[in-house]
């Protein structure tokens, strides 16, 4: 499964850098997020963690095509499965 196999690639610590020009004055905002990304107890589930502006943790599990997340990223809310195919 090709997705799968990203996921896995994908595990490590990440580090990205972003900047921003926001109106009205069009000032640069540069913004760091360091994240760590590791496979679960299951062969389908990794957890991303991240700090920066905002910090915290969320469990992702790949079912066939349908990606599950536990939360979203600005709260704790849990987030539908979301499928492609």
């Amino acid at each position: 499964m090709a997705a799968l196999e990203w996921l896995r690639r994908s595990c490590g610590k990440w580090r990205s850098e972003r900047r921003y020009l926001f109106q009205p004055d069009g000032k640069p905002v540069n913004l760091t997020t360091m994240m760590e990304i590791y496979e679960g107890e299951r062969g389908n589930q990794f957890i991303i963690e991240w700090t920066g502006k905002t910090s915290g943790k969320m469990e992702i599990e790949l079912d066939g095509y349908t990606l599950r997340r536990s939360r979203d990223y600005f709260g704790m809310k849990p987030i539908p499965p979301t499928s492609r195919c």
